[in-house]
């Protein structure tokens, strides 16, 4: 038998060892056990903890055991309690808070007593220990407990108090605000390398809806290059984390349900039910895939969806915050990728998105905690990209002193190169094209270590840094290349770079980043190394372990052995053996450790079923185990119903029909089943009270572990499971920590490849936001010059994470250096950055000659920016005596006053935008080219809606940018949109303000600006920019509300007001081109109404036959050749050529795709779009023929399919994708189902009987509201009546109350409402016979079934057994008495209380009551007694008599006599013998 037993146990071990986690088996987890059992003294714990030589290791991932979080307080308060904690007892609690069970055992330990609070009979006693074990590390290391999960306790706190009011636990959290003002108080100075740069969920926890800073200070005296960086960093983080904390702890006081003030958030955008779509490890980071939706919980007004395609929410690089409606807990993240599928979001309201969290954890068990709840997901707005922000403070915090120091804190050193020569002789070329700034601008850049070149748009900035670094690269030798240059964006950087193309060969040009626009750079970006590194066999396997080992928490797919319960709960192990061995009188001597776990495996597999397959086993073999159905635990569980909905649940995952049901799963992913199963919501924590009550039932000998029934061994299988998925987090965390550490190394030796190659280039360009993720290679460049190209747009703490040593030259480019402007957030008045730059005189030169704008512009630009630059003589000379064709000024604001609400929106205006391309068209209609027009527009909204109206104008070469996408560049003309400007928050900002000026300072022949300006003199007193700019606009009259037109033909002038006046401009002219005979009024709408012949005599010598209105053009008509395609076409004399549209049919055949011909005409070549435009025709997947064009995407199908509705009436049309959609997300299938064979057969099927009105064969459909009839119900009621139905025809009809008189069997007559006889009967019949009573189809009949011969009956007859009739009773008595009957009539009657005389059997007479049974004599007795005695009877006639009391002579067995009463003897054979009691015989003393 034990060797059957031993191959039993070996064949289960197999069977589960791939389910057993792979962390290490630390006995530091029982140490810390001992401390607790044995109540050892902080002597003791301090003697073997400094004993043990790896507790720093062992602390950090102790397996999760029963009672862990009772054996982590009883150490912690040990040692906090001591009156000398030692340096090293400090240390060993710091190993504690840092280490990842801890903080998973208090996670899980809040959780359950927010969600289980009600049922937690000593809550108060639970909280205060939470609070406790904190209050207990007060005196380690404060950035160590500030970074721990502590901020758990508090959001407790604040959810107990705003959720279960009916708890007054005042004291108890009054400690918990003494002691969070305690760590509000304990920032400390010169602590920023050991700050973390991300958020923190404690920042977020301020007492009374405070906002102060948590981690290190901002102290304004600095001395040293460590105290500045310290200043640094902490100036920089509060910056943009300041008004994010103030905002998130709003949130978490005023929660999500109540209406949420946009004023009070207007930081953060918020989204909500987060679902996971996807689990994916790169080589540097867990990437996760989510989709989200529109936050909504506060009932808020919905706005139209989101555009995806345009939007700038959920921006790549974006800070983000996963919570729940609590705000408990906290995890950040940025934002790596965002789909831009619009028609994705469309159908399911969801947009996708990935991320990575931040800080070295990678928050795997409080992230899918969360997603089991009602998920937050906050988009946390900075001014500058959350992204470069965290680079830039990660990169202070590596660096030990302040790089170029004398830069930023001292005075300058001496020139360094270039001393010995006189720019004129080396660079003579190049001066006879500078001014005289200029050429100081270049003896600054080439002969001071520093220089800072300052002026306005326009002054030739970017033209002298081009050739200063043209002319860097030649003199400077290879050791000090590359030469690099930071640019303000993407567009900037571009720009610069195709300028230096010209001077310096491609191939030696880079580019670092991404996201460029321009053809040319793209060409030039850097190609990394590739993933070579990352392919080495140890940190692949790691990748696999992670996913395994994710795959297996989101399956929770965890099986319970006997090994499990020795490890996890020593104390159940122990009770169920001794339980077992007392029952049947044994020891442990008797059974192995073989036959101990076949007795705990017996234990945990007990199952609730009649037949006792499962327990034939082990009956056979030990003789046991008879399971009764004791309740003693399980009764308590069902009542602590913590989930809500959830029910207790039987250990039925090593079952095998668990088996039959995973086999219906097997299409679905991990993590598809994972969110199908509510993200295993009833299995991630376990039921607190009742594993309470189970260990004080352990602590019991008189309890017998053995009688539990299986639901409460359901209950403790679940929570020995939920300890596994606790160990596999660990284990995960564990992997992800070599995981990391691993892909650190690899990456470093491929940014040392990395740098080995780009220390071959001679230039180098990046961003500023490249720049700080790549600032660990750039700072070890060899580089010796930096050159930083729009310098007023970029933080000085951008610099300093990029400055060396190494630069030994510094040019800064740019307007002037206000770093006021750039810091908006933090409540700051002195701005060190901007005064060092100040005070120290940097080298620098203002550049006053402007070369681009006509004088009217420039005028303008001057006085707002309050500098005096001077126009070049080719202003004068060139720029000033050319015009802008078709309009009377070069420089005009109109202002566009929105109707309706249009006013109400900030970021686009379609009014403003149909203004401006009616102007655009205009423009070029009167002879300008649209190379010459640009159209800038504060916003990304406002410019795609303006390129969307010029595509449906077939007008694309014109321009449309924004302004940030247009920096350095320029054109003739310059058309701005500023949508509406009433906003005094935004316009005061400098950001918005830097803009306008950059927008107004790129036109160089004309500048329109478009616009709602709406401002009186008050609101600007505090402001000098927009005092300036108002001023300027009313006392100079550039703000009008008209635009006046000048024809290019005959220099007439008119007025409009309104786009669609412009309309009427044919051919750019608006004065109808010639002499008219009507007298010319302006501003009167019918000036265009002269229908005379036009006779003006035209240059060809022909008379113009047009009429007045009409342009005069020769209609005489000729055939010529057209230049360019040389086709013969005729045309009208005066007609110019080059812009005659031929109208010769052309053709192009697309072989290599669908071999169809397409037609179009000669002049459509260059615009033509080379895609087939026939009809698809191709068959879809649901068989429909596809009518769109033969390039565009066949899907979604838009075929209209007519359905017949359940009513079988009335029809809907419905487009075939929205049947695919409502089958997908009713029936819950994947989105590529239909892509299968069997799905393209399941929608056939489906359509086929959609066509044919067959919708009831169609599943799920009459749950969807678009498939459901909104036609007034007019169907025939079962019932036959025609009482009208007040429902739809898609719902139940109401109910009939039509009136029914019913005659019952008694003669009494009742009215009923039709639907209460139906309820009625439906409750007094069986269904089946229920139905019956109606097969005879009343509603074809339209005849009531109380008129119905064959129902009438039937129905009447069931009727009387459940109507109550409440008529007095007038039927006659069975008996023929005349007494009334006293009941109602649906009862019995009443008895009958007539009085009646009755003759008795012993002759005597009696009066009784007609309903009496009573016939008992109640006459004294007369009767002759049997023992012929006279003795009077003193019972009745009817009872038995009573004892005969005469007395007799008897002669007892001795033969002597004695007297007895006559009831006491009896007559035998032998004579007469007394009965009874015992009885002595008076002569001879015998007893009888």
């Amino acid at each position: 038998m034990i060797y059957q037993l031993l191959q039993q146990y070996k064949q289960t071990s197999i069977q589960n060892s791939y389910l057993t986690p792979e962390l290490e088996f630390n006995l530091q987890d029982y140490e810390i056990r001992e401390f607790f059992i044995q109540k050892f003294d902080i002597e003791e714990i301090k003697c073997r903890l400094d004993n043990d030589v790896g507790i720093k290791q062992k602390l950090k991932y102790m397996t999760p055991i029963h009672k862990s979080f009772d054996y982590y307080y009883y150490l912690i308060k040990t040692i906090g309690e001591s009156d000398n904690p030692s340096q090293h007892t400090k240390k060993y609690l710091e190993y504690l808070v840092k280490s990842q069970s801890f903080q998973n055992i208090i996670s899980e330990r809040c959780y359950l007593l927010i969600t289980q609070a009600n049922s937690i009979d000593n809550l108060e006693d639970q909280i205060e220990q939470l609070f406790q074990i904190f209050f207990f590390l007060k005196d380690i290391d404060i950035n160590i407990l500030q970074k721990s999960n502590i901020s758990l306790i508090f959001t407790l706190q604040k959810i107990i108090e705003i959720n279960y009011t009916e708890y007054k636990f005042n004291e108890l959290f009054q400690k918990f605000d003494d002691f969070l003002i305690l760590i509000l108080n304990s920032t400390q100075l010169q602590q920023y390398k050991t700050i973390p740069a991300h958020p923190q969920p404690l920042e977020c926890i301020q007492y009374r809806a405070e906002n102060n800073q948590i981690f290190g200070q901002t102290n304004e005296q600095f001395e040293n290059s460590a105290s500045y960086l310290d200043f640094l960093f902490n100036f920089l983080r509060e910056d943009y984390i300041y008004y994010i904390r103030e905002q998130i702890n709003y949130l978490s006081e005023k929660g999500f349900i109540k209406p949420i003030a946009r004023s009070d958030t207007f930081n953060i955008d918020l989204y909500q039910d987060i679902k996971l779509i996807q689990f994916e490890i790169n080589n540097l980071h867990i990437k996760w895939k989510i989709a989200i939706k529109q936050f909504d919980l506060d009932q808020r007004y919905m706005r139209d969806h989101i555009d995806w395609n345009y939007s700038n929410k959920l921006q790549i690089g974006s800070l983000i915050c996963i919570t729940n409606i609590e705000c408990h807990p906290l995890l950040f993240g940025i934002i790596i990728n965002r789909d831009k599928q619009q028609d994705e979001y469309e159908i399911s309201n969801r947009i996708n998105l990935e991320f990575r969290f931040l800080g070295p954890k990678s928050q795997i068990m409080e992230f899918l905690n969360l997603l089991s709840q009602q998920t937050i997901l906050m988009d946390c707005k900075t001014e500058k990209q959350f992204e470069a922000q965290l680079y830039n403070l990660e990169t202070i915090k590596k660096m030990q002193y302040l790089p170029q120091t004398n830069l930023i804190l001292e005075n300058q050193q001496p020139p360094y190169f270039y001393q010995n020569y006189l720019l004129s002789r080396c660079f003579s070329q190049l001066l006879s094209t500078c001014d005289k700034e200029q050429e100081k601008a270049m003896q600054l850049i080439l002969f001071e270590k520093v220089a800072f070149i300052q002026g306005l748009p326009g002054t030739g900035k970017t033209y002298c840094a081009t050739r200063a670094v043209a002319i860097l690269n030649q003199r400077l030798s290879q050791v000090d290349k590359p030469i690099l240059i930071v640019c303000y964006n993407n567009h900037t950087l571009d720009h610069f770079l195709e300028k230096l193309l010209q001077f310096i060969p491609a191939d030696q040009i880079v580019r670092l980043g991404g996201n460029s626009k321009s053809a040319k750079i793209n060409s030039y970006m850097f190609q990394s190394r590739s993933n070579l590194d990352f392919d080495q066999k140890e940190f692949k396997e790691l990748k696999n372990q992670l996913k395994l080992i994710f795959n297996r928490l989101i399956q929770y797919d965890y099986t319970i052995n006997a090994q499990d319960i020795t490890r996890l709960w020593p104390e159940l192990r122990d009770k169920l053996i001794n339980d077992f061995l007392k029952e049947r009188d044994l020891n442990n001597s008797q059974i192995d450790v073989l036959i101990q776990n076949q007795i705990l495996n017996s234990w945990i597999n007990v199952k609730p079923f009649a037949d006792d397959r499962f327990l034939q086993f082990e009956s056979k073999k030990f003789g046991l185990h008879v399971i009764t159905q004791k309740e003693k635990i399980t009764q308590q569980v069902r009542q602590n119903n913590v989930f809500g909905t959830r029910t207790t649940q039987v250990n039925d995952l090593q079952d095998y029909d668990q088996e039959l049901s995973n086999q219906n799963e097997e299409l679905l992913t991990p993590i598809e089943q994972f969110n199908k199963q509510n993200q295993n919501q009833s299995n991630l924590h376990y039921n607190f009270r009742g594993i309470e009550m189970i260990q004080l039932c352990l602590q019991d000998d008189t309890f017998n572990i053995w009688e539990l029934n299986y639901e409460d061994i359901g209950e403790i299988i679940k929570y020995l499971k939920y300890l596994k998925y606790q160990e596999d987090c660990l284990l995960f965390e564990k992997t992800y920590k070599k995981y990391k550490k691993l892909s650190q190394t690899l990456q470093n030796l491929k940014d040392s490849y990395d740098l080995q190659k780009l220390n071959e280039y001679q230039v180098i360009g990046v961003t500023v936001t490249d720049a700080a993720y790549c600032s660990h290679i750039l700072t070890q460049l060899n580089s010796k010059v930096l050159v930083v190209e729009e310098a007023e747009q970029i933080l000085l703490s951008n610099l300093v994470t990029i400055l060396t040593n190494n630069f030994e030259h510094v040019i800064l480019f740019g307007n002037y250096f206000n770093l006021e402007e750039q810091l908006q957030n933090y409540d700051q008045t002195n701005y060190y950055f901007l005064k060092n730059i100040q005070n120290q005189k940097i080298p620098s030169v203002v550049l006053s000659t402007q070369r681009r704008m006509k004088t009217n512009i420039a005028d303008f630009m001057r006085s707002i920016n309050n500098q005096n630059i001077a126009d070049h003589h080719d202003i004068l000379e060139t720029i000033n005596t050319m015009q802008v064709k078709g309009l009377d000024s070069d420089f005009f604001i109109f202002n566009n006053e929105p109707f309706g609400d249009l006013c109400r929106k900030s970021k686009e205006n379609e009014q403003e935008a149909e203004m401006i391309v009616q102007m655009v068209q205009y423009l070029i209609q009167a002879g300008n080219k649209e190379s010459q027009i640009t159209v800038l527009s504060l916003y990304q909204q406002q410019v795609q809606l303006i390129k969307e109206k010029f595509r449906n104008e077939n007008q694309n070469q014109v321009r449309v940018e924004t302004v940030d996408d247009y920096l350095g560049e320029e054109n003739d003309i310059v058309i701005v949109s500023l949508i509406i400007i009433n906003n005094k928050k935004k316009l005061c900002k400098s950001k918005y303000q830097n803009r306008i000026k950059t927008a107004f300072s790129r036109a160089k022949l004309g500048l329109y600006v478009f616009g709602y300006i709406k401002y009186s003199r008050q609101t600007t007193l505090y402001n000098s920019f927009l005092s300036k700019f108002l001023s300027l606009l009313q006392d100079k009259d550039y703000l009008k509300n008209y635009i006046t037109l000048k024809c290019h033909i005959h220099g007439k002038l008119r007025r409009i007001d309104q786009s669609s006046h412009l309309l009427n401009m044919q051919g750019g002219c608006c004065c109808n081109n010639h002499t008219c005979r009507k007298q010319y009024l302006q501003n009167i709408q019918n000036q265009n109404d002269c229908q005379e012949i036009c006779q003006n005599i035209l240059p060809c010598r022909h008379q113009c036959q047009q009429r007045c209105q009409a342009q005069c053009i020769c209609t005489t008509a000729y055939h010529c050749n057209l230049p360019g395609c040389n086709h013969i076409a005729k045309i009208q004399c005066g007609q110019d050529l080059t812009n005659f549209l031929c109208q010769q049919d052309l053709s192009v055949c697309f072989i290599s795709t669908c071999k169809h011909t397409t037609k179009f005409k000669c002049y459509q070549k260059e615009n033509f779009l080379y895609q087939c435009q026939h009809v698809c025709d191709k068959v879809l997947q649901c068989g429909h023929t596809c009518q769109k064009l033969c390039w565009e995407n066949c899907q979604p199908c838009a075929q209209n399919i007519i359905i017949s509705l359940y009513c079988g009436i009335h029809k809907i049309q419905k487009k075939c994708f929205e049947i695919q959609n409502h089958l997908i997300n009713g029936l819950k299938l994947s989105p590529y189902f239909f892509n299968s064979k069997i799905g393209k057969e399941f929608f056939y099927r489906i359509l086929e009987s959609l066509t044919k009105g067959m919708i009831k064969d169609v599943p799920k459909l009459d749950q969807i509201e678009g498939f459901k009839c909104k036609i007034p119900c007019s169907r025939p009621r079962k019932c036959g009546h025609k009482f009208k139905c007040s429902n739809l025809c898609s719902q139940q009809c109401t109910p009939c109350e039509q009136v029914i008189l019913i005659t019952l069997k008694c003669g009494h007559k009742y009215q009923y409402l039709c639907k209460d006889v139906t309820v009625a009967l439906k409750g007094l019949l069986p269904n089946e016979y229920f139905e019956k009573q109606f097969q005879c189809e009343h509603e074809k009949k339209q005849q009531g079934f109380e008129n119905c011969i064959q129902c009438r009956d039937k129905i009447i007859k069931n009727l009387e057994e459940q109507i109550i009739c409440k008529e007095k009773c007038i039927r006659k008595r069975s008996c023929r008495h005349e007494d009334p009957c006293l009941n109602q009539c649906c009862y019995e009657c009443s008895p009958c209380l007539q009085i009646m005389q009755i003759s008795l059997d012993c002759g005597h007479q009696k009066f009784v009551e007609c309903f009496s049974n009573n016939t008992q004599c109640s006459q004294p007795c007369v009767k002759t007694r049997a023992c012929e005695h006279y003795y009077p009877c003193s019972n009745y006639c009817s009872q038995p008599c009573s004892p005969c009391q005469v007395e007799i002579a008897i002669t007892l067995p001795c033969g002597h006599l004695t007297l007895a009463k006559c009831h006491t003897v009896q007559t035998t054979s032998t004579g007469i013998v007394q009965q009874g009691d015992e009885q002595e015989c008076g002569y001879c003393s015998r007893i009888y």
